[in-house]
């Protein structure tokens, strides 16, 4: 296969602008970033499973505060209810003593119920300010995971515009290569991997194995706008 030293160019470096193009679209796939806005994502599903615990403990103490109170209510009414009867001595001695038990009783009943409601409204002002801090926690981290994903959408326009540019270029490039050679660096680049190297001063460049002095010998002495295959190696060598 023939090439000029114009077309060895455009091959060369159609070489390069494939290999950008596939880094940057790797690049695209899995952004580094990303591993940092998946731990941010994780850290605020956390913070909300342990605020859906919080709200839903605050809901329950709420629930107790307000069967406490309507508690306490009921035994404040019976208790002023029978405290008159008992201060307006209501009744024979035996009556009167039975309301005096049953004063002394809602009485102690009052006092459990208080100290419950007390207890309660504690331990909900405790949820509310877990909950606040929570709240604020969840706030600062949206506002982290939201900073994360426009600098993801910043890269990927970068990249994406860059490989915009790139694919105009590559375009470019490719019509100025022989049909023949394209069609073998084609093949090759399907392959993966390297499928241009150039003869530089007697080493071929931008490979990774090491000639014999016999296949050094073959490339220097074929004519300068041969390309050769290497076959056993799957690359194109241009000088």
């Amino acid at each position: 296969m023939k090439a000029d030293a114009q077309q060895r160019a455009n091959l060369l470096k159609l070489q390069r602008t494939d290999s950008r193009i596939a880094k940057l679209a790797a690049e695209l796939r899995s952004l580094p970033i990303m591993r940092h806005i998946q731990d941010q994502q994780q850290l605020l599903a956390k913070i909300r499973k342990i605020r859906i615990t919080g709200q839903s403990q605050f809901a329950d103490t709420k629930r107790e505060i307000e069967r406490v109170s309507a508690d306490l209510e009921r035994v404040s009414k019976r208790l002023e209810k029978q405290q008159g009867h008992l201060d307006r001595s209501e009744g024979n001695a035996r009556a009167l003593l039975a309301l005096e038990n049953e004063v002394e009783q809602l009485k102690g009943r009052m006092a459990e119920l208080e100290d419950e409601q007390l207890q309660l409204l504690e331990r909900q002002e405790t949820i509310q300010g877990k909950l606040t801090v929570l709240e604020e926690r969840a706030t600062a981290e949206e506002a982290q995971l939201a900073e994360l994903n426009d600098q993801v959408e910043e890269q990927r326009k970068l990249r994406s515009n860059e490989i915009t540019q790139l694919e105009a270029q590559r375009s470019d490039l490719r019509a100025g290569v022989p049909s023949n050679v394209l069609s073998a660096y084609d093949q090759l680049r399907d392959g993966g991997g390297q499928a241009v190297a150039q003869l530089i001063d007697g080493r071929v460049e931008g490979v990774h194995f090491e000639l014999s002095p016999a296949e050094l010998h073959t490339l220097q002495m074929a004519p300068e706008d041969e390309v050769i295959i290497l076959e056993d190696y799957g690359v194109l060598v241009v000088r």
